[in-house]
């Protein structure tokens, strides 16, 4: 699992379930696919402002003994599922995808839209979002779902 720091949609195809993004690090686009198995989810705002906060302050859930890590994947899994029609271009994402032999196209396995608040932390100097080691994947872990 690769999660990408952060996308801008372009163009959204429903028909042919696929996403045109610009990948917001590198400016570099990026062709989002989606299948049966791909799970797409919007953040309430008070969920993405949470993990915003969490970010801001450097917290890696899961990691030095914290409980934090089940707490963040109890907050993902119960966000509200997203139709791929519902998005639009501008909208901003995090994907979740399959590392492919193809970096400019991936397959999704989870994308979060509403995370405005998530992506506008960012190190000072850097064009990187702070997503750390965070468990986005939703408990599919590196065994798959």
């Amino acid at each position: 699992m690769r999660p990408l720091d952060g996308v801008t949609v372009v163009s959204v195809d429903p028909p042919s379930r696929t996403i045109s993004t610009k990948e917001l690090a590198s400016g570099q686009p990026i062709l989002v696919r989606t299948n049966a198995d791909s799970k797409l989810h919007r953040l309430p705002p008070n969920v993405a402002h949470t993990l915003a906060t969490l970010n801001s302050a450097g917290t890696q859930p899961g990691k030095n003994g914290n409980e934090s890590g089940d707490t963040v994947e109890q907050m993902l899994e119960s966000t509200p599922a997203l139709d791929l029609s519902e998005l639009k271009a501008g909208d901003s994402l995090i994907v979740v995808s399959t590392e492919g032999a193809t970096p400019s196209v991936v397959t999704a396995i989870d994308i979060f839209a509403g995370v405005e608040p998530i992506l506008a932390v960012r190190p000072k100097d850097s064009n990187k979002s702070v997503l750390g080691s965070w468990n986005l994947g939703m408990n599919r872990g590196e065994g798959g779902p």
